[in-house]
């Protein structure tokens, strides 16, 4: 028990507080402890009647170190049980990328991620696993180096892939999921990039009498899925006494998820993506956005860069030390798109919050000047609808015509879009060309000067409908190749 609690306290003072309290430590005769014929502890972590215990408990990051800390301080007990050295289980790796080479011949690479808390925790080596249309991930094949090149793909297959880090002390969590597709008789070839990164907890309200997670603004991305959601919570009042089990007072929340839990970032957006493209007739290769910032990359390969966004955007922890993660348009990001727009490269980008982690308060002088002068976009809102119903404008510039739907909250399929953009055109090169159902705000914007772009204000992959997809999308790649130098459009 001592061996661990160090460990925790140790862990989250480096990561999340330094102030964090260490409590007492007990030997005491509870049941739960001592009936078991193995070494047992009982850990008490976070107080529910603290709100800012909770808003650690809410958030997916922490429970992740927090849970990594509990494991290294079991491990470290059994290695001084049994006289070894111990060895910490390697962090997933990053920078995946997939990169074309000739003849069916495709490239994985990765690079390893290194742990600041444990020196012991390095990849010796990997894992990579590939899974073919729907099925499941095979049983994995052992990499030595970061990096392998699979031959004899075949055509019209799509694929997906990701890959676990490995060391004496196990393995490491897995990276996001790529895809990849060849067809044999292609329009051309999409360049995906996966920039959904993002693990979060609810957005709060904190005055003297409002403690809330405030689910409707931002409920958060957890990991997968979080079965500890139970529902949203309708008393605010800090105050508000417990009465009994039916009146809890503070902190009281519906059933609604409590069967179900709330579904978060699932890190296969790619495929989802890819399936719609191949679709259109096109092939397509993905890597995650960090790859893409590093690489060397010609838009003179690609038909179109489709940029996943998702619920990305700036994220902060609880502690103002803590430093800021998940920005959406990084600057390395943002140089790469500048040169990819230059070289006249098409561009899509959908995301809940393109417009606002760009253009909201304490942005740089440089966001805006990407957004103005790159993007051409304007953001109008952050809580564009609550409907999750879009239609095209009278003169949009694609053939297909009519309203479909993301997902607001209707499927449990794919995450929630709570909280939309509504984005405008900066300047007479963009025009609106979609609309939310319920006010009639700017949902998606286009233009052809310099190269064309597509920006949405909303997640492409929280389309539920696949065959609503494929038409957008199709609409998308064709109207990109086109690249007609006066089409109508409507304001």
């Amino acid at each position: 028990a001592d061996i661990t609690q160090t460990q925790i306290i140790e862990d989250l003072r480096a990561r999340w507080d330094a102030a964090w309290n260490r409590r007492p430590l007990w030997n005491r005769g509870y049941s739960e402890a001592f009936r078991p014929n193995v070494p047992t502890m009982l850990l008490e972590l976070l107080s529910h009647h603290n709100f800012l215990d909770m808003k650690f408990g809410n958030d997916p990051r922490f429970r992740f170190d927090a849970s990594r800390a509990i494991y290294k301080g079991m491990l470290k007990f059994i290695a001084a049980q049994y006289g070894f050295e111990p060895v910490v289980q390697p962090l997933a790796p990053d920078h995946f990328a997939l990169e074309n080479l000739d003849e069916n011949r495709l490239k994985l690479s990765w690079e390893p991620t290194l742990d600041s808390l444990e020196l012991s925790a390095v990849s010796d080596a990997y894992i990579l696993y590939t899974a073919i249309e729907n099925n499941g991930f095979d049983n994995g094949q052992i990499v030595k180096e970061n990096f392998v090149i699979l031959e004899n793909l075949e055509n019209d297959i799509l694929y997906r892939f990701k890959v676990c880090a490995l060391n004496a002390g196990g393995k490491s969590f897995p990276t996001e999921e790529l895809a990849w597709c060849n067809l044999s008789d292609s329009k051309g070839t999409v360049l995906i990039v996966n920039g959904f990164d993002r693990l979060a907890p609810p957005a709060t309200i904190e005055t003297d009498d409002l403690l809330t997670f405030a689910s409707d603004w931002d409920a958060g991305v957890p990991y997968h899925r979080d079965y500890s959601r139970v529902g949203k919570q309708y008393d605010w009042n800090a105050r508000s006494p417990w009465l009994d089990d039916d009146a809890p007072g503070h902190g009281s929340s519906y059933a609604s998820i409590e069967t179900k839990g709330l579904l978060g970032n699932t890190f296969n957006y790619s495929a989802r993506h890819g399936e719609s493209i191949r679709a259109a007739g096109y092939s397509f290769v993905s890597m995650s956005d960090e790859a893409f910032a590093a690489a060397d990359i010609s838009p003179e390969k690609f038909a179109m860069l489709d940029l996943i966004l998702g619920e990305e955007k700036s994220t902060r922890a609880h502690r103002d030390s803590y430093p800021l993660m998940y920005t959406a348009f990084f600057p390395q990001l943002q140089e790469k798109i500048s040169q990819w727009q230059n070289a006249n490269g098409a561009i899509f980008i959908s995301g809940a919050y393109i417009g606002t982690d760009l253009l909201g308060e304490n942005v740089s002088k440089q966001d805006s000047i990407f957004a103005k002068d790159i993007l051409k976009m304007k953001a109008r809102t952050n809580w564009a609808s609550r409907g999750g119903i879009v239609y095209t404008t009278h003169h949009s510039p694609f053939p297909w015509k009519g309203a479909f739907s993301y997902n607001a909250g209707q499927d449990d399929a794919i995450y929630i879009v709570e909280a939309p953009d509504a984005i405008e055109p900066a300047d007479s090169t963009m025009h609106s060309f979609l609309r939310y159902g319920d006010n009639n705000l700017s949902a998606g914007i286009a233009g052809l000067q310099p190269a064309p772009i597509i920006l949405l204000g909303f997640p492409f992959e929280s389309i539920p409908a696949a065959a609503e997809r494929d038409t957008l999308m199709e609409a998308i790649l064709n109207w990109t190749k086109t690249k007609i130098e006066n089409s109508n459009f409507s304001q």
